[in-house]
């Protein structure tokens, strides 16, 4: 127990430390992360959601290929996804039920309206983070909103997104819903494969299921000790 509780200080400290260079400069992470959390946390007291979505598309990313570059920039798309948040009303986002016809309308336009906030910057880190926006409830089989992309015309980052998305959203508890077990969750996303989900994400997230559970476990609260808005991508020599 005492070497468990090692680790977890020491994952701790270094997420509190080492994405400090995704956008490269602080004081503007330091905003965009204080958003974020404030949007995640209308549903989620702790604001966490971001932490743990992150964490879980990394570790898939790695399990992927993907370069140190990408990743960063996968880790500030991961933030920022549900940003068009902002103008959903909290009567929908946080309605103790199944939203009406109109209601589930007003809640897709989040997808666009984050679209809309982030697109055209001049940096290409926040350009992905707008398609991320835009994307991350498209699905592979091109049943989802709101464009209905299909396969690979849909973003790798947003693909992944909406894998660890779903993810977190089944175990964590809601306004309309308890939490599920992490186990179940895995096996719902794995039955969305070739459906809602690419198979390849899919079957990297089944790589890295022990390290996903970890991480789950490690910001399942408030307790973590970290502060929101210092949001940090793993070390390179973690693995």
């Amino acid at each position: 127990m005492r070497r468990e509780n090692e680790m977890d200080a020491e994952l701790k400290e270094k997420f509190a430390t080492a994405l400090q260079g995704v956008l490269r400069i602080q004081p503007q992470l330091d905003v965009i992360m204080r958003v974020c959390t404030y949007v995640e946390s209308r549903e989620d007291a702790t604001g966490l959601h971001v932490y743990r979505l992150a964490a879980y598309a990394l570790e898939i990313a790695r399990a992927m290929g993907l370069d140190s570059q990408a990743r960063e920039r996968l880790a500030l798309s991961a933030a920022l996804h549900d940003i068009g948040k902002l103008v959903i009303p909290d009567r929908v986002v946080l309605k103790p039920g199944k939203l009406d016809p109109d209601e589930w309308e007003i809640a897709k336009r989040h997808a666009s309206a984050g679209h809309r906030i982030l697109a055209g910057s001049s940096h290409p880190e926040v350009e992905e983070a707008a398609q991320v926006a835009l994307c991350h409830h498209e699905k592979w089989d091109g049943s989802g909103y709101p464009t209905g992309f299909v396969g690979d015309s849909i973003p790798l980052p947003a693909r992944i997104v909406a894998v660890v998305d779903v993810l977190d959203a089944l175990t964590s508890k809601r306004a309309y819903k308890e939490a599920y077990p992490l186990d179940t969750a895995f096996g719902i996303v794995r039955q969305g494969s070739g459906s809602h989900f690419d198979p390849g994400i899919v079957d990297a997230q089944g790589e890295v299921e022990t390290r996903i559970l970890m991480f789950h476990n490690t910001f399942a609260d408030a307790s973590t000790g970290i502060p929101l808005y210092r949001f940090a991508e793993f070390l390179e020599g973690r693995r």
